[in-house]
């Protein structure tokens, strides 16, 4: 078996690998190898790691599934969830909340800015609708009415800066959500 640049492997499966991804991740043990190969696939390489024995090894993970891969014959050893170090772990938790709180701050921002813009447009809406019913002319009715449309497309505008600002800021929340 031939390990690529980016240290995969084309290989094989343990036994004590397909006995872990049943006990650990619930995978039938006639669908294992298939499981292990088909996510191991769109694994990334993280390190070299040793054993409690000392054995050498390579770590690879994907989507909170980490593979073992004995080196010496490429074989993946084993598959666990990963364990969370907890300073690495409050590290992240920091930055995502900072995050959060940018978001947060951001979406209150656009709120505040559309909010007085929005009013000022319904003031502007009202004195120029004023003018519409007063006006004789024709033309200045069109003139008005256009007016009228453009300010209501503005508002509708704004709507959707505000309703952008909240979405981003609730994408945001919810990644937060995998580091706490």
């Amino acid at each position: 078996m031939k390990t690529t640049s980016d240290g995969k492997v084309a290989g094989k499966i343990t036994d004590h690998a397909v006995e872990q991804a049943e006990a650990r991740f619930g995978v039938p043990r006639s669908e294992a190898r298939s499981w292990i190969r088909e996510r191991f696939a769109r694994s990334k390489y993280i390190t070299e790691i040793a054993s409690e024995e000392g054995k050498p090894a390579k770590l690879f993970t994907y989507h909170r599934i980490c593979f073992v891969v004995d080196p010496a014959t490429n074989a993946i050893i084993t598959v666990y969830h990963p364990r969370i170090y907890r300073p690495l772990h409050d590290k992240y938790e920091q930055m995502a909340r900072r995050d959060l709180r940018k978001a947060e701050t951001e979406a209150a921002k656009v709120n505040r800015k559309v909010a007085v813009q929005k009013a000022e447009l319904e003031v502007e809406r009202a004195e120029t609708k004023l003018l519409h019913v007063r006006a004789r002319s024709q033309a200045k009715k069109r003139a008005y009415q256009a007016r009228i449309n453009a300010i209501d497309a503005r508002l509708a505008e704004l709507d959707e800066e505000s309703a952008q600002a909240e979405r981003t800021r609730v994408q945001v929340a919810k990644g937060v959500a995998a580091y706490v």
